[in-house]
């Protein structure tokens, strides 16, 4: 990663402008080595903001935690879990810190009304995978759909 390069205004001061999120940043220092530590202190400011896994929300956790299984896991496990993402969209949004275990309950109950007892498992289970990941300190205990009986037909 560069840093910007600071610029000497003809007051004496120096300018230092840093691109965050597309937008820049800039202020003024009186010396070069202020506005150059500035601008690193920012820099790794946001670069640990978007490595920690509590600022991230389920979706990215998943896309992060799908990406690095993907060269391990074989390719239909990897589109499966695609696949189950789209499954999440009522928890998608919500940040690692903010998932509760009242969250992740409603959400299996909305999901076990349209879908299998297997599919709502395989969903809480990429879940847990993700969470285990990214927030092992969480312990889950969502009570799952019961599996389905199948009737046997046939000679016995």
């Amino acid at each position: 990663m560069r840093l910007p390069e600071p610029k000497k205004l003809p007051s004496g001061n120096w300018r230092i402008q840093v691109l965050v999120d597309g937008k820049r940043v800039g202020r003024t220092f009186p010396t070069k080595e202020e506005a150059e530590y500035w601008a690193a202190g920012l820099k790794t400011k946001i670069m640990e903001g978007n490595r920690s896994p509590w600022k991230m929300t389920v979706g990215a956790a998943v896309d992060r935690y799908i990406e690095s299984k993907s060269s391990i896991l074989s390719p239909s496990t990897v589109l499966g879990y695609k696949r189950t993402k789209k499954r999440m969209e009522d928890i998608i949004g919500v940040q690692l810190n903010d998932l509760t275990q009242e969250k992740i309950q409603r959400w299996v109950n909305q999901l076990a009304k349209d879908h299998s007892p297997k599919t709502v498992a395989n969903a809480h289970g990429l879940l847990s995978a993700v969470l285990k990941e990214y927030r092992p300190s969480m312990t889950l205990r969502t009570t799952l759909p019961s599996k389905v009986q199948r009737q046997r037909y046939g000679p016995y």
